[in-house]
């Protein structure tokens, strides 16, 4: 990821409050600050906000407080064809009766630019996408895949300052799908223009973003480069929403500097980071997940808890158990191991993982146990 620390924020969000109905709140008292050249993930569940946040940026939603910035200049009472933005959504949206071609040049038409670099500019964001002979062609005789090229070149053609994209991939297939993280990637790279990137795909943010903006119930919960958000959750929400986590809850027993012991249900004591500053007698929720989770045949440490296999999954590049653990529910644990040499089901084993990648965090929600 480039270092983009010392550059001035391009966008900044400035308590940015949405409502529909002046009761419920979309958004609410919301910050954010989006660097030059950064490609920045708004990611969350649906009505998190992400999306409102996005179509606010592209001026095609009011805010009810707050403002919006671009390069210091006010957006908000800017309309959406004067920002210079470009747009990509997840249903393409081209024109129907234009060629490939008469698509990609239409923004250059509408803002007045001589035919000769219509044709030039066109011609170059047909090629830095790969369709450069499909430019006669008409949009339903391309796949999906291929739309979406097309209106990706339709976004940059004019070399907007701020790209923003609206669930981009949501309609492709999986295999489809993660091709086009990576041309996009490629793309930004190569063009250096930021990119908003709206999505509910934690594996296509994580692909994809120099950081990550975290969304819940209007809010952002966590912003910070992928591995951050990965390996270090801010809350349990983050930490159960992206990638796969186990949860151990209990009640906080000991506290000595940056750890802390957790008492589960069960009376059994485990240790971890101690996140929020827990105190003893409180309720918490510590992360773990499946990739630092250790099985042993014999009890190695104090604080190691009793486990029995009860699946083995063969995932090519790792196995996956699915354990029985006393006092927790759907303890998943990730070997690199050959199946020839994985546990059997039926195995009793014990279960641990080194104090710090355990993460002590706020008690688990309904919510968050069936992200």
């Amino acid at each position: 990821m480039r270092d983009l620390a010392d550059t001035a924020p391009i966008v900044q969000f400035r308590g940015i409050d949405k409502t529909y109905d002046g009761d419920v709140n979309i958004l609410e008292k919301l910050d954010l600050d989006i660097q030059q050249g950064e490609f920045v993930t708004l990611l969350g569940p649906s009505g998190s906000g992400k999306s409102t946040l996005l179509m606010i940026l592209a001026g095609f939603e009011e805010v009810t407080g707050g403002e919006v910035l671009l390069n210091g200049e006010r957006l908000n009472n800017v309309p959406p064809h004067k920002r210079n933005m470009g747009v990509v959504f997840q249903s393409y949206a081209l024109f129907p009766h234009m060629s490939v071609r008469q698509n990609v040049a239409y923004p250059l038409k509408q803002r007045g630019v001589p035919k000769a670099e219509i044709d030039a500019r066109a011609e170059k964001a047909l090629d830095m996408i790969h369709m450069k002979e499909f430019g006669e062609r008409m949009p339903t005789q391309l796949s999906g895949g291929q739309q979406q090229r097309v209106a990706l070149a339709r976004a940059i053609v004019y070399q907007p300052e701020v790209i923003l994209m609206d669930e981009p991939l949501g309609a492709l297939d999986k295999k489809l799908r993660e091709k086009m993280q990576i041309e996009i990637k490629h793309l930004h790279e190569q063009l250096g223009t930021t990119i908003v990137f709206v999505t509910h795909d934690q594996s296509e943010a994580l692909t994809m973003s120099d950081r990550i903006a975290v969304f819940n119930d209007g809010k952002i919960l966590q912003i910070g480069p992928p591995s951050e958000i990965y390996e270090a959750p801010n809350c349990s929400f983050v930490a159960n929403f992206i990638g796969e986590t186990n949860n151990f809850s209990g009640q906080v027993t000991a506290q000595s500097g940056d750890a802390c012991t957790l008492r589960m249900a069960n009376g059994a004591e485990i240790s971890g980071q101690n996140i929020l500053g827990a105190r003893v007698g409180d309720a918490a929720c510590m992360a773990v997940r499946p990739e630092h989770v250790k099985l042993d045949l014999e009890q190695v440490c104090s604080h190691a808890l009793k486990a029995k296999v009860t699946g083995v999954i063969y995932h090519g590049d790792h196995i996956r158990y699915e354990l029985d653990v006393p006092g927790a529910r759907d303890v998943t644990a990730r070997s690199n191991a050959h199946m020839q040499d994985a546990l059997p089901e039926g195995q009793e084993v014990y279960i641990h993982w080194d104090m710090d990648k355990g993460r002590v965090l706020d008690p688990l929600s309904g919510a968050e146990g069936a992200a």
